[in-house]
């Protein structure tokens, strides 16, 4: 079954959707029930706190997660997704749509970073499906 995935820039009205999603990460379960560290995420997404673009990834119309990039030298990536909507092919397909929109605006652009944590094979998986190469680990992410 065939879908329209599409990607658009992170509105007021999304916060708690993006809250849910973000509550979707490994460990992130707990913490975006503190009102304080939802608020402050919500502001850093919304605002536009530091160079990161946040995007809203719709499939369908229906509001799926979020993906975001960091803006300088070497662009990372980010993505979340909420959990009925993993391992469906919906992420792989959002990372080329922010590829595309983000080398649309930096010509010389040639490769993201990730920063993925290790136990999650599914998003290691993804991102070496993508052409993603691990360049280094430590304790906490593996970086593709």
């Amino acid at each position: 079954m065939r879908y329209v995935l599409e990607l658009r820039t992170l509105c007021e009205y999304d916060r708690e959707l993006y809250l849910k999603a973000g509550s979707c990460e490994p460990g992130c379960e707990n913490l975006y029930l503190d009102e304080t560290y939802a608020n402050l995420m919500w502001s850093i997404a919304y605002e536009k706190k530091g160079k990161r673009k946040n995007y809203i990834i719709e499939c369908d119309g229906i509001f799926c997660g979020y993906c975001n990039v960091e803006e300088g030298n070497t662009p990372e990536i980010g993505i979340c997704l909420l959990t009925e909507f993993q391992n469906k092919g919906i992420g792989s397909r959002a990372i080329k749509l922010l590829w595309d929109k983000v080398a649309d605006e930096r010509q010389e652009l040639q490769y993201f970073v990730a920063r993925v944590e290790n136990d999650n094979i599914h998003s290691i998986k993804m991102f070496e499906r993508l052409g993603g190469k691990k360049i280094t680990t430590n304790e906490s992410d593996a970086l593709l």
